[in-house]
């Protein structure tokens, strides 16, 4: 009977990591798909420049997201290409004002802790 009851729990487990990918298991790790990413309290590789863009244009959102912002730790999962896109084009753009190309493809690998495979574009000082 013990048995069966673990089984079940496991199964349970199991289903809801697949169902729900996004769930935190620890407020150190968060678990997604088959791969761990980034702790969202965990900082990527030192830029002050970047940083301090970051601390002043996404914190504020990004650090304690609610409804539809997603957190650091999802930015992080991102391909630059794709984050360095979402700030030139897409919902961030706005946001991103300001920013020369170079400040937008730095804050992009910042976030994700990988450089660009391409420049950015449209954006110039």
């Amino acid at each position: 009977m013990t048995n069966k009851i673990i089984i079940i729990l496991l199964a349970l487990v199991l289903f809801s990591v697949m169902v729900f990918p996004g769930i935190s298991f620890s407020s150190q790790r968060t678990l997604i798909g088959a791969g761990y990413l980034r702790s969202q309290n965990q900082d990527p590789p030192a830029d002050s420049a970047s940083a301090q863009i970051y601390k002043e244009k996404c914190a504020t959102c990004h650090d304690r997201p609610t409804a539809r912002i997603p957190p650091r730790s999802l930015i992080a999962a991102q391909a630059t290409e794709d984050v360095i896109r979402t700030l030139t084009a897409g919902t961030m753009k706005q946001w991103a004002e300001g920013l020369t190309a170079d400040q937008i493809s730095a804050l992009a690998a910042y976030l994700t802790g990988k450089q660009s495979s391409a420049g950015t574009k449209g954006k110039s000082e």
